[in-house]
């Protein structure tokens, strides 16, 4: 209707005004009002088509009694993961517009790529903070090699937002995926996600190793370590032994 009264107003000549400072102001405001419609046209669609291609979602995925378990650790919109950066984000929306359902990892620009996960890294580095202030002062922790990678999950059932989605593994876990026949799934969507872990778990067994046995990280990942405190669980022996460990090497690694 707002649209409409302003074609009125611009067909009976309300803008062919005298003054061309408030026909400036007139037509402003249309500009302004067309956009709105746009946006809200816009942001309706993207609901409806559960479309949310400039939001992160990060997941912890685990196999546990045979069975995949995933939950979200962290949800943010792209622009606050990354330094509200407009064109990073778009770098990433346009790498999920790449993908499919054969193929739903993003495969990052390479003058692109380390800046990107490193913005990621740090959106999840303060989850294990804990574990490095202990190992700061050398109270027992465990270490764990955690692989990431960004995905845009397109085949999932329509009431699910489609969204850009982290997924978070250790390499144990997904050892363990790949030794794992396909399991019967409770959902289409709980089917979909071990399938791309399975994916993962396929390109990370069939990495190489440098002259140091350190894995030739896939360009799809990005590989962490991260440490957590030691609890009670753990026995003197595995703890004393954990703290022993010396900060070697990299503390994360990505795809080259």
């Amino acid at each position: 209707s707002s649209v409409l009264s302003a074609l009125y107003l611009y067909q009976n000549n309300y803008f062919d005004l005298p003054n061309p400072k408030i026909a400036s102001i007139g037509w402003t405001l249309l500009g302004a009002l067309a956009t709105t419609v746009v946006g809200f046209s816009r942001a309706h669609l993207q609901f409806v088509l559960r479309q949310f291609i400039h939001h992160a979602n990060f997941s912890l995925n685990m196999v546990h009694d045979g069975k995949l378990v995933y939950r979200t650790v962290r949800e943010s919109p792209l622009s606050q993961i990354l330094p509200e950066n407009e064109h990073a984000v778009s770098i990433i929306a346009e790498a999920a517009r790449q993908t499919s359902n054969d193929q739903p990892f993003l495969l990052l620009p390479v003058e692109h790529r380390s800046f990107i996960f490193n913005s990621i890294l740090n959106a999840i580095s303060p989850l294990a903070s804990q574990g490095y202030f202990a190992f700061d002062q050398h109270m027992p922790v465990h270490r764990t090699w955690y692989r990431l990678v960004l995905t845009y999950e397109r085949d999932i059932s329509p009431d699910k937002a489609r969204k850009i989605r982290v997924l978070i593994a250790s390499e144990d876990t997904l050892r363990t995926i790949a030794a794992t026949a396909e399991p019967g799934a409770d959902s289409a969507t709980m089917l979909y996600r071990w399938r791309s872990l399975r994916r993962m778990a396929d390109l990370m067994t069939n990495e190489s190793t440098d002259g140091q046995g350190q894995p030739v990280v896939d360009p799809c990942f990005v590989r962490m370590e991260m440490m957590f405190p030691a609890y009670a669980a753990c026995t003197d022996a595995a703890a004393a032994e954990t703290v022993a460990l010396s900060a070697t090497g990299k503390a994360w690694q990505s795809g080259k």
